[in-house]
């Protein structure tokens, strides 16, 4: 009943969290990130080589992790929700680089940090860090300084593939794909560009062997607390050499922040940014059958809620029965997605997704070709005279033949 109870809910809410345009979307996305992620490739590629010359940094490189639960944390407000139990979490814990400064001042090491943001002004939060036995996973689309910060021996390097972008395609498969020659060591991992920073932990921790993952703070909207959504979660920064706290902030307001709000498919406020990762979510989800429970109350109401005070007394064991299978993974991304214009397609053979306007180019162009090649041509520009069924062209055809036939004096039956 769980599976038909969820389909019916994302029937019922096919209205909600869907983006005006997605593929229009996604092109200014990366049409504004591609000279910064150029740049930087070309910056970087010195540093990551060298880092190549005595070990290979390529992510699969890394131990695996045997099964073992790891807590996710995103920025989402939720997070503080776990934070009050995190110091007796004994598990793995992955994070990014903006939840540095805040686990430094709780006293709490990281296992893994994962940095796919290239903005430069994002240095600090890598620089001031205190490094011990964090790893850094990232891409070498970064500022080279950001690598530079981080110990030799604790970076790992993958590489973002877009299927849209030529520039992540084809051209940083080439600039980095030997970078010690000599030992044939290069980057050759890639995790797929969804533009979002737990959206890349997922699959990474998946390869790694991780057992269950659990999202905290990834709520890809605005819960509300004390009866008002709020924007993100507490941090901390150290100023002047002193830790102080700067509490969750309330949600700007319209004026302040151009997005416009709306209620998603559980009446979590969000808006069209938080439903984009969510989409990018919904595929790793369907087509990866990632092992995810969620410990946060934002939008991502497909999978399971536990609490994370009950994670973190358990140690992340005995939770494995509450995971989707495999085929719920897949049928309830793909009606979540197909309501909102993008189609995805699993077989033992055959993994693919595509977007509503390219599934209509492509309908049309099937047409076209199946009206042209198949000699039913009604259009004169295309060199037709007229429509003619098929069954009616075969007897013409027939009829034309024994006419040949009799004219030669041939015996005709």
């Amino acid at each position: 009943m769980r599976l038909l109870d969820q389909l019916d809910h994302i029937k019922d809410t096919k209205n909600t969290e869907r983006m005006h345009n997605t593929m229009a979307y996604n092109e200014d996305v990366r049409k504004a990130w591609t000279p910064i992620w150029s740049r930087n490739a070309a910056r970087t590629y010195s540093e990551v080589e060298r880092r190549f010359k005595n070990k290979d940094c390529d992510l699969r490189n890394l131990p695996r992790i045997n099964g073992e639960p790891v807590l996710v944390l995103g920025s989402g407000p939720s997070l503080d929700d776990v934070l009050p139990y995190l110091k007796d979490w004994k598990g793995k814990i992955a994070c990014s680089t903006s939840h540095l400064p805040l686990l430094e001042h709780m006293e709490i090491e990281p296992d893994y940090c994962f940095l796919i943001d290239a903005d430069p002004t994002m240095e600090f939060l890598v620089k001031d860090y205190k490094k011990g036995r964090t790893i850094l996973i990232c891409h070498p689309q970064l500022p080279r300084e950001i690598i530079e910060a981080w110990p030799d021996d604790q970076v790992y390097f993958f590489r973002m593939f877009d299927p849209g972008d030529k520039f992540s395609l084809d051209y940083m498969p080439l600039i980095y794909g030997w970078m010690n020659q000599e030992k044939g060591w290069h980057i050759g991992s890639y995790i797929l560009n969804s533009g979002n920073i737990v959206n890349a932990m997922i699959p990474a921790l998946q390869a790694l062997g991780a057992g269950v993952i659990f999202l905290c703070g990834y709520d890809l909207g605005y819960p509300e607390e004390n009866g008002k959504p709020v924007f993100r979660s507490s941090t901390a920064r150290r100023i002047n050499g002193e830790w102080q706290e700067i509490p969750a902030p309330d949600l700007p307001t319209q004026e302040q922040r151009p997005i416009k709000y709306e209620r998603g498919n559980n009446g979590v406020l969000c808006d069209e940014l938080c439903w984009f990762y969510k989409y990018s979510f919904c595929i790793l989800l369907g087509l990866g059958n990632v092992p995810v429970l969620s410990c946060s109350r934002g939008i991502i109401s497909e999978i399971p809620y536990v609490k994370p005070e009950e994670v973190v007394e358990r140690q992340g064991k005995g939770f494995e029965s509450l995971l989707l299978k495999p085929e719920e993974s897949y049928k309830i991304a793909q009606e979540y997605l197909r309501h909102r214009g993008i189609y995805i397609l699993k077989s033992d053979w055959h993994v693919e997704t595509i977007n509503i306007l390219t599934l209509k180019g492509f309908k049309k162009w099937r047409f076209l070709a199946h009206w042209y090649w198949m000699k039913s041509r009604p259009w004169k520009f295309m060199g037709g005279k007229g429509y003619t069924p098929r069954n009616i062209k075969k007897i013409q055809a027939q009829q034309k033949a024994l006419a040949n036939q009799a004219a030669a004096g041939q015996v005709v039956a």
